[in-house]
């Protein structure tokens, strides 16, 4: 309310009137002029502040943020010892006498409130700091300190240290040096942290950078001092000191300037506080994330958590005089807070308290995302008074200014008013139980009774995985990339202002950036910000019905603004004591988005590798998830997900189906993917699965197949074994069915060879036994065409074959058969299957066949021959950049590197192939790799087959022919991924669904060397409801139960023809690069119907200067001829593409190209 053109009489009444009016708790009403506090850093000023503190956030100690990370709380309490310390040229205040100058040039450094910068002062500081961290704490953490009194001063000059080029670690030197003149002074191993507090500025605050011989502040640990002993700075790896024992010494120490006064600029009188500065290196003494957008060169990436924690820009908030809390999530690290967990698959109400009062058990909120990444609701209640203004306890001359009650100036409010400290009468204001985050949401654009605006629920994205990946990386920039950051406040606004480019006022954040009734009160998947993962992927979470954060706008009169003319009546607010809201799922648009069904599996069970098997083991058509875990572990689980059969009779409980033995103890690891069939002729599906030791069977009660002693589900021990079984009808040829019985077949050593053999029956009879030879078999065998095919290296011959081992039913036992194809002398095969295929699907088994070998590296080859194994032409290397990092599926599918892909069977990638995700990808470079599936999607408008590709972050794509893309994916997996998923009938016959797995390791301690992450593996699996049709092309690993990788070979359709007739498709030939300038020219083009081609050279007078071979190609596929014309003249040349079709004859196309050197 404005009170305009007021008398001063009038004006007294309406105080007297506010006083009556104050609540009881808000202490009376004040009449306020302007104030030192109410600044606000300029845009400029602030810009550069940013930058400048740089090298003060790469500090930090890795050992302890791990240690924090692992769930090892900080300490109850820290124990410092504060040593002062001024050089030859710079003396702390105080301690310069004009009289007597002894050669020391007169101070730079101003004073406020203070004569001198001595232990008084510094007594008066870190009680500051230990007020803050008993506050932030909840009283859980204790800084304990000393001051000692006597100031060393060193004969070098502050440059000496602070812009010294060629003297290595000097602020270790600086930390040794004081050291060693007060070690007959102090009993240093009283203290378990050391603060040398130095003369003059922090070079952080040093925005014009004209002063370099300031030293940074920064925090020393174990690492640094390591580092000074390795390059000789120190004779050992810590400051040796006489109270300690041999061995030991000091290695953790803080280094702070006396104040963080600095030139004026930009309208700033320079004159920051040094409180946050001090705050922030303690918060790296005790292991908190430094969580701003810093890398490790000093460019500023993002702007990370902004103003919003301590250990983000906050450090700089309320000019450096009042820091904000840390984060919740650094709170949550020290062991401070511990949040409320929520599924948020079953949803429900929430309320939560200020997060200022740490302890309260409704603090703050976890939501689960994919186990690694969660979100962290907290309430943060920046002027709990509600009196608009900052507030202290301690604030005993009313003045809301952290300074001193000054005892001589009655008449004043005992305020300072100019004059300096008098520790005889006077007494220092403490800042125990002030309103740290009230200046939290700052920024130029804030009038004064406008701050502390920002309170409500602050929403963090936690990406564990981005902070475990930037350790292996020896890094601690964690929120460096603004697209996936460790930690992300999900602005409310729909502004990202803490990721952006543009100059703004809110580039440290708003009062707009949390969610609350009034404006911001809901967000879910089709807000902005969305809940999806950091890789882009709905989770169908919704965060809604956020109640008002202010009860009552008018509730009291709080003070009268005597800044203005004429003055205005402040009216104080009630703030809400709890936010409340709702979690629950919005109902998606596409139905296969969100999962129906999760189950965590217990703390240990590490699923990689253990790509998803569906089989039906109880004869009810519908299908169980049957996985593989370390420890001889088998589960197996029903469309809900609980156990296939309940072993103790606890549904809320995961225990195995079986644990498999060898010599009295579990078998230690899998040889994953398990299979399943009928492997002993009783009619029902058995799980088969492969150990170093041997085979081993399962019923579906659990009970082994074969009891015999040497192990609970032993059902053959052949030799050693490394690769999974695959299993094959005995009746061959025929198609996938449970009950139909099958041979086990697996790849063993023998005597130093390599050997395939199958086992057949109850008794696991050796029916056919292979010897491979003296090789290295990466990949289990395939099946097709009554051969097992698979792919080996002879690292002495230096030379990589494709074996075909005869398994039809005229093959017998002793007289075993093996015919092979070159697959080249630098070719060596990877750890995925073989894909097999008909070059023409259409001439059924008269067609030519394909085999396509993944080879290391991500290369790849194709071999084709005809019904007789005889080779038709060369093994076809496929491009360099068609890298293949996965199992493959039909229609060339797989995962990349960087990219998802299809190519044809030369390697020629399909039309609108690859495609690059837009977050970035990884993948595992091992037999753990998911592999794509093939089926035709529900809901899809086109009758053709769609492609579900899984990336290691977990994300699920879906694509059609071309690319394009499916509405409603990506889904998310459970974590990143662990293995393929599968479709199926799991929940209910007559559609399939999709089930996934995923792995990661939650972050549980460090090594013994103190430099690793060690992490506790945490498995679990999803289902994704009528995902596909029945009959999927693809549907798991392997194709089948069977796991041999047989497909319905004869059913593959391309895409659709383009036009009647079977010669080349009208514009599809071209040359490219166009000009040729060198290294290959590639002839693409794409036929009507399969036959082979050829591609010629001519010049202009029609002569034929290159030649290149036939080369067989499928229908509508697209192919790829490469050519290399080596040093032809520049000028314009014409390829000549010759189709020849089977029963078609012959299709010439002509296209010209330029040679251009």
């Amino acid at each position: 309310m404005s009170l305009r053109a007021v008398k001063t009489g009038l004006l007294l009444l309406i105080l007297l009137t506010a006083a009556s009016a104050v609540r009881a708790d808000s202490g009376p009403a004040r009449l306020m002029g302007p104030r030192p506090l109410d600044n606000t850093l300029p845009a400029d000023v602030r810009d550069l502040l940013s930058l400048k503190m740089a090298p003060t956030h790469q500090d930090g100690s890795a050992v302890l943020q791990q240690a924090r990370l692992s769930g090892e709380k900080a300490p109850a309490s820290l124990n410092a010892i504060v040593m002062m310390v001024d050089f030859a040229d710079s003396l702390l205040l105080g301690r310069y006498d004009a009289a007597n100058p002894g050669g020391f040039p007169p101070p730079t450094q101003r004073g406020l409130y203070y004569a001198a910068h001595d232990s008084i002062y510094f007594d008066h500081l870190f009680r500051d700091v230990a007020d803050y961290y008993h506050d932030v704490s909840g009283g859980l953490f204790t800084f304990h300190y000393d001051v000692h009194p006597r100031v060393v001063n060193l004969p070098q000059p502050m440059g000496y240290y602070g812009n010294h080029p060629q003297q290595g670690e000097q602020s270790v030197l600086l930390s040794a040096t004081v050291v060693d003149s007060l070690d007959g002074e102090i009993d240093f191993s009283a203290y378990d942290t050391f603060v040398l507090v130095h003369a003059g500025a922090g070079e952080e605050t040093d925005i014009l950078s004209n002063s370099p011989e300031q030293v940074y502040s920064t925090y020393l640990d174990a690492d640094d001092f390591r580092e000074a002993f390795e390059d000789s700075i120190l004779a050992q790896p810590y400051i040796a000191s006489a109270d300690f024992p041999g061995g030991e010494g000091i290695d953790q120490v803080l280094i702070l300037p006396e104040c963080e006064f600095q030139d004026s600029f930009g309208g700033f009188d320079g004159r920051y506080g040094s409180l946050g500065v001090y705050c922030f290196e303690v918060g790296q003494r005790l292991g908190m994330l430094n969580l701003s957008g810093f890398t490790s060169t000093g460019f500023l990436g993002s702007r990370g958590i902004g103003e919003f924690g301590l250990m983000g820009y906050g450090l700089f908030v309320g000019l450096g005089y009042i820091p904000p809390h840390p984060c919740a999530y650094n709170k949550m690290l020290m062991g401070w807070l511990t949040p409320m967990e929520l599924d948020a698959m079953t949803g429900g109400p929430v309320s939560l308290t200020p997060c200022e009062r740490t302890t309260d058990p409704a603090a703050a909120l976890k939501v689960n995302i994919t186990g690694q990444e969660f979100w962290l609701a907290a309430y943060r209640l920046q002027d709990p008074d509600g009196n608009r203004d900052f507030s202290f306890p301690g604030d005993l001359n009313g003045n809301g200014i952290p300074d001193f009650y000054n005892a001589d100036n009655e008449a004043g409010q005992h305020q300072p008013a100019g004059e300096t400290f008098d520790p005889t009468e006077d007494i220092r204001e403490r800042l125990q139980g002030a309103e740290w985050d009230f200046f939290m949401s700052e920024n130029s654009a804030r009038a004064r009774w406008e701050r502390g605006a920002g309170s409500g629920v602050f929403i963090w994205h936690v990406d564990e995985g981005v902070i475990r990946d930037n350790f292996a990386r020896g890094g601690t920039s964690f929120n460096v990339d603004p697209a996936h950051k460790a930690v992300d406040l999900e602005e409310a606004d729909g502004i990202q202002d803490l990721d952006s480019r543009t100059p703004s006022p809110y580039v440290l954040g708003g009062d707009d950036d949390s969610f609350r009734g009034e404006g911001n009160s809901v967000f879910g998947p089709h807000t902005r910000p969305d809940t999806r993962t950091a890789t882009g992927v709905p989770t169908g979470v919704l965060m809604q019905g956020f109640s008002d954060v202010v009860l009552d706008s008018t509730a009291f009169i709080a003070t009268i603004d005597l800044g203005v003319t004429p003055p205005d009546t402040i009216m104080g607010f009630t703030y809400a004591d709890t936010i409340h809201f709702e979690v629950t799922r919005a109902a998606s648009q596409v139905a296969t988005l969100q999962p129906v069904a999760h189950r965590e599996l217990p703390a240990g069970v590490d699923l990689r590798g253990s790509h998803v098997l569906l089989a039906d083991l109880d004869g009810n058509a519908t299908r169980e998830i049957i996985l593989s875990a370390p420890g001889g572990r088998v589960y197996a689980f029903d469309g809900r997900l609980n156990g296939f059969l309940d072993q103790d009779g606890d549904s809320t409980t995961v225990e195995p189906l079986a644990v498999a033995t060898h010599d009295g103890a579990p078998v230690p690891c899998w040889n994953p993917p398990a299979a399943a069939g009928d492997v002993d002729g009783d009619g029902e599906s058995e799980i088969i699965l492969s150990a170093p030791a041997g085979l081993y069977a399962f019923n579906a009660d659990g009970s082994p197949v074969r009891v015999v002693p040497e192990g609970h589900g032993l059902y053959a021990a052949p030799g050693a074994c490394a690769l999974p079984p695959v299993l094959i009808p005995t009746d061959r040829g025929t198609d996938y069915a449970p009950s139909r019985p099958v041979d086990v077949c697996v790849v063993h050593e023998e005597n130093g060879q390599s050997r395939l053999t199958l086992f057949r029956g109850a008794s696991a009879t050796p029916h056919l036994s292979f010897p491979l030879g003296t090789v290295q078999v990466m990949a289990p065998p395939v099946y097709g065409w009554d051969q097992l095919v698979v792919a080996v290296r002879d690292t002495l011959a230096q030379e990589s074959r494709l074996l075909f081992c005869d398994v039809s039913a005229g093959a017998a036992p002793g007289a075993e058969t093996i015919l092979d194809l070159d697959l080249g002398p630098d070719f060596v095969p990877a750890v995925f299957p073989v894909l097999l295929g008909l070059v023409d699907s259409e001439q059924g088994e008269n067609s030519l066949r394909y085999a396509i070998v993944p080879g290391v590296g991500g290369a790849s080859r194709t071999l084709v021959f005809d019904g007789e194994l005889r080779p038709s032409v060369s093994p076809e290397p496929w491009p360099i950049d068609v890298a293949v990092h996965s199992p493959l599926a039909p229609g060339g599918a797989f995962v990349g590197a960087d990219l998802l892909g299809r190519a044809s069977t030369n390697g020629a990638w399909h039309t609108g192939w690859p495609v690059r995700p837009r977050y970035e990808m990884a993948v595992a470079a091992d037999s753990c790799a998911a592999g794509p599936l093939v089926a035709a999607l529900v809901g899809t408008p086109t009758p053709l087959r769609q492609w579900l590709m899984p990336v290691r972050d977990g994300r699920i794509f879906a694509f059609g022919l071309q690319a394009e893309e499916v509405d409603g994916w990506p889904v998310v997996a459970p974590a990143r991924s662990a293995g393929t998923p599968a479709l199926g009938p799991v929940r209910q016959t007559g559609v399939s669904d999709l089930v996934a797995i995923g792995t990661f390791d939650r972050i549980t301690g460090v090594d013994d060397s103190g430099e690793y992450l060690l992490g506790e593996v945490v498995s679990s699996l999803s289902i994704y409801e009528g995902v596909a049709e029945n009959d999927a092309l693809w549907p798991m690993w392997g194709h089948s139960p069977w796991r041999n990788g047989g497909w319905a070979m004869a059913d593959w359709n391309g895409p659709p023809v383009t036009a009647g007739g079977a010669g080349i498709v009208p514009g599809s030939h071209i040359c490219y690069p166009n000009p040729y300038a060198g290294g290959t020219l590639q002839v693409r083009g794409r036929l009507r119907a399969a036959g082979r081609v050829r591609a010629y050279i001519h010049n202009l007078e029609g002569e034929q200067v290159m030649a290149g071979d036939w080369q067989p190609v499928l229908a509508e596929d697209p192919f790829t001829i490469g050519l290399n014309p080596g040093e032809l003249a520049s000028g314009m040349y014409f390829c000549r593409l010759v189709a020849d079709i089977v029963g078609a004859g012959e299709d010439v196309s002509v296209v010209p190209f330029a040679v251009e050197h």
